[in-house]
């Protein structure tokens, strides 16, 4: 599956012929070709930092940021922000699209992790009200048994400049996250915390790499990998 954005020329309240994000997503069977389907199907704002996510059995999971505007005298006027997701049900298709947060704040970094089973997690990067603009943190949600998402919870240390977000999830539902914070001298440093699954997370733990993360992936067995980067002051 892939999902990804694209610029739709749309009018919202008066204000014709601007241009608005979609998302998309087009998904392919063994042996069938690409089904390009209409993912984001609210009607105007602008989308951007998608991520998606597939099970062995065909269920998806794809969330992004929507951004919705209102026109004032004449001009776009930001409202505010979402991280939205929609689920793929084999044999039942797209459910609604559901928001996991709205904010006037800034959204961004999205990622998700979806198991066997059809449970999911989404991250994202969400700059608190009151650090507005200064300290960025990570945040999440699960999507339950019972078909709801959790309420956002913050994942990273209070305080901190968060950047570099990565999800890993793996078949049984062991969940890794990574993220680098800003220090207030030095590089920054990278840290993780993990999910059993259907568990909670567990603590914040520095993993000893510094500058990025990112990049994560976990095995069947839960063993992880990770790709970060090193300003080590050398051309």
């Amino acid at each position: 599956a892939a999902v990804w954005t694209q610029e739709d020329s749309k009018s919202e309240a008066g204000w014709w012929g601007d241009t608005f994000d979609t998302v998309y997503v087009t998904r392919v069977s063994p042996g069938g070709g690409w089904v390009k389907t209409m993912v984001d199907l609210s009607d105007m704002g602008f989308s951007s930092d998608t991520a998606v996510s597939i099970t062995d059995n065909g269920s998806i999971v794809a969330g992004w940021v929507r951004s919705d505007y209102t026109v004032v005298n004449g001009a776009l006027s930001f409202v505010a922000s979402d991280v939205y997701v929609r689920r793929y049900i084999l044999g039942s298709g797209w459910t609604a699209p559901v928001s996991l947060v709205r904010t006037t704040d800034s959204l961004k970094g999205t990622k998700v992790g979806l198991d066997a089973q059809g449970n999911a997690v989404v991250t994202w990067i969400q700059n608190m009200p009151a650090n507005k603009g200064t300290v960025a943190t990570l945040r999440a949600s699960r999507l339950q048994a019972t078909g709801n998402w959790t309420a956002a919870e913050t994942l990273s240390n209070a305080g901190k400049a968060v950047s570099t977000p990565g999800l890993a999830m793996n078949a049984a539902g062991q969940t890794m996250v990574v993220w680098a914070e800003a220090q207030n001298q030095g590089p920054a440093i990278v840290y993780a915390r993990q999910a059993s699954a259907g568990g909670a997370w567990g603590p914040v733990t520095a993993t000893g790499s510094y500058t990025g993360g990112g990049s994560i992936s976990m095995d069947d067995a839960g063993n992880v990998a990770m790709l970060s980067s090193l300003n080590n002051g050398t051309a």
